[in-house]
């Protein structure tokens, strides 16, 4: 993206092309399919049975819950 503020200012969002796409999971996915989701990219959004949006899941989120469960049984 080559532009500078001003001709920023006069598009619309949906005309500006995103890097990356970040695909949701469902509400009932596995932990071990969301550490790997991840893992390659910064936050996981989840969506409900009906594919509606209900939040995000850090991966930092992840990283702690890693360390509280999987670190801990040592």
């Amino acid at each position: 993206c080559n532009m500078d503020i001003r001709q920023a200012e006069t598009r619309r969002i949906m005309e500006i092309t995103r890097r990356k796409d970040n695909i949701p999971v469902p509400v009932t996915t596995s932990m071990y399919d969301l550490i790997q989701r991840a893992s390659g990219q910064n936050f996981v959004p989840v969506v409900d049975d009906k594919d509606a949006f209900i939040g995000i899941v850090r991966r930092s989120d992840t990283i702690k819950y890693c360390m509280e469960n999987l670190l801990s049984q040592d």
